[in-house]
């Protein structure tokens, strides 16, 4: 006899991408304590037990939505030099955090929710440096220099301008640049407006 899931929702409105676009919404509202089983079901008008036949609890839920919202961001990286294409990333992904930050805050304090995040980051940082030519330790000590910078940044709040990370990102890029394409460029990827990538 096959055994039936907990809260397993017959007929029912709620899925996956609900309950994990819910579950961002009520980490954004009010931060981690905010995201509670019960909370999800009033948000979405569901039995509150109707979220475990999705995820097993709370942490599987917010790492799946996690992995989720990170796959979502896609910045243009269609500058020619990687000196551009690193710019560019840095900027557009300090506009993602900052409409993020909570969801920042729980990746940086829960390890377990780390890899689906950081795997995604490290694809889209690698096509940015590519075609540099840095040793395995090297690549490491840039990609997390340039993580840090920019979670840092987000974390700082909305009273630290874009155009502070950018004049800092341009210092630590120049850094990394032996061997990727010469200096920072101005141009396209040097945008500080609120714009989104």
């Amino acid at each position: 006899m096959k055994q039936r899931r907990a809260g397993r929702p017959i007929g029912s409105l709620v899925d996956r991408a609900r309950l994990m676009k819910a579950a961002l919404e009520l980490l954004e509202d009010g931060g981690l304590e905010a995201v509670t089983m019960r909370a999800l079901g009033q948000r979405l008008r569901v039995n509150p037990m109707a979220a475990y036949h999705y995820f097993e609890n709370k942490d599987a839920l917010l790492q799946a939505a996690a992995a989720h919202r990170y796959r979502q961001f896609r910045p243009r990286l269609d500058h020619r030099t990687a000196p551009g294409r690193l710019l560019a990333l840095g900027l557009a992904y300090a506009r993602f955090l900052r409409q993020s930050r909570h969801l920042l805050v729980y990746l940086v304090t829960t390890e377990a929710a780390l890899t689906g995040p950081v795997e995604h980051f490290e694809r889209l940082f690698a096509v940015a440096l590519a075609p540099a030519d840095l040793v395995h330790e090297e690549w490491q000590t840039a990609r997390d220099a340039f993580a840090h910078l920019v979670h840092g940044f987000a974390l700082a709040g909305p009273e630290v301008q874009l155009s502070f990370l950018s004049d800092e990102l341009r210092i630590l890029i120049s850094g990394m640049s032996r061997g990727s394409g010469g200096p920072v460029p101005d141009g396209p990827g040097d945008d500080v407006s609120g714009r989104t990538s």
